[in-house]
């Protein structure tokens, strides 16, 4: 039912990815979960997981990790030999359940006939962007997207609709708009917290009444149009304070959907880390990684999201000359070396306390959730947005009996 693999198979002509490769082409709907003990080989790991998503477990870990993840891919290969599920969630770079879940929702949307609008929230640079670009996917047609706050509201109105021609000065031409230009397929409104007022019961209508009028016309246009929003702000705080109508909220937000900050993701560095170094490094070279660099990545808070952990590795292949990644060749912002010099000068063994504290934070958390989901570990996971492997390696390391 599952099959469990190391990548590496000492003495043999092949090993762990020539087995994911002929499982993938023989028995596509068999789950995989690698085994490892190389955390550093990113570029393996990442192949691997374009090919499975079904867990990723680093050496040592628990019996009880291998036994969930066993568990979860079973549920996920049963919803898949039923027709209730498929692989194309795995554009998106991810691993964790959160994120999965919600590409489960979009695509169940998506695939209704019915025009319910999704409204996705998160940070900036959290990949909002990535999951409207998953629902375009899954609904096919074209994929058009306008951000709302680059607009000016003098021109938003015929950024939306198009307009005819001698509409204004300098309309030379009829032009077409992003509902038009979206036809069949998925119009994605970004920072949709920032649309004008004005526009705002305009925009309700066309997405209501499924049609535009250009503006310096009075043809009605039939659009068949899905809308995906995004935003960072609180659209019912925009809302009760007037900026926002209360029945375009309704009508785009018929799904809410939040994306967790990458923080509260850990288990998607890595992939992502792989994705921006095979995306930015020069195709000549087979860029690695050091551990020690990529556990500094990981454990950093990121408050730019993925944005910044691109701009992260551009800056990083700059450093290192486009070779291999060492932990030297990240910011100091990223390794707190700086923090931790100034902290031995000034403080003593304050570092130490501010460890310990953080420390027992983390293990509270952890037994908080445990104690909410009634001992399941399934549900501590979910309410905590950790993957099986990064729950019971954290577990572990606090000391906490799983």
């Amino acid at each position: 039912d599952v099959v469990v693999t190391d990548l590496d198979f000492k003495g043999q002509s092949k090993d762990g990815l020539n087995l994911i490769r002929w499982t993938f082409e023989n028995q596509p709907l068999l789950p995989v979960i690698v085994v490892t003990g190389d955390r550093g080989d990113l570029a393996r790991v990442v192949e691997a997981q374009r090919k499975i998503t079904d867990d990723f477990i680093v050496k040592p870990y628990a019996p009880q990790q291998l036994l969930v993840a066993i568990e979860k891919a079973n549920e996920r290969a049963t919803k898949l030999r039923l027709g209730s599920a498929d692989k194309s969630y795995r554009d998106v770079i991810t691993a964790d359940p959160v994120v999965i879940g919600s590409l489960e929702q979009i695509k169940k949307i998506m695939e209704s006939k019915n025009n319910i609008g999704i409204c996705l929230y998160g940070e900036s640079g959290v990949g909002k962007e990535e999951l409207a670009k998953y629902a375009a996917s899954v609904r096919g047609g074209p994929y058009v997207a306008l951000n709302m706050s680059a607009i000016s509201r003098d021109i938003a109105e015929k950024e939306l609709f198009g307009h005819k021609k001698g509409a204004f000065t300098g309309a030379v031409n009829d032009a077409v708009g992003k509902f038009q230009a979206a036809n069949g397929g998925v119009l994605f409104l970004d920072e949709i917290g920032d649309c004008p007022l004005e526009i705002q019961a305009k925009l309700l209508r066309a997405i209501q009444e499924r049609e535009v009028t250009r503006v310096g016309s009075n043809v009605r246009e039939k659009v068949d149009v899905r809308i995906v929003a995004a935003t960072n702000k609180n659209l019912k705080h925009l809302v009760e304070t007037g900026a926002f109508r209360e029945d375009l909220l309704y009508r785009i937000e018929g799904i809410a959907i939040n994306i967790p900050p990458l923080r509260a993701r850990p288990c998607d560095v890595p992939l992502l880390v792989a994705k921006f170094l095979n995306d930015l490094a020069p195709k000549s070279k087979s860029v690695m990684i050091s551990e020690e660099a990529l556990a500094a990545l990981t454990e950093y808070r990121w408050p730019g999201n993925v944005r910044e952990l691109r701009s992260a590795i551009e800056v990083a292949l700059v450093q290192s000359y486009s070779t291999d990644i060492g932990i030297e060749h990240l910011s100091q912002r990223i390794t707190g070396a700086s923090v931790v010099a100034e902290l031995h000068q000034e403080a003593g063994a304050v570092d130490l306390n501010l460890k310990r504290i953080m420390l027992q934070t983390e293990k509270n958390l952890i037994l908080k959730a445990i104690a909410a989901a009634s001992g399941s570990k399934k549900k501590a996971m979910e309410l905590l947005g950790l993957s099986s492997s990064t729950f019971f390696r954290r577990a572990k390391e606090l000391g906490i009996d799983v």
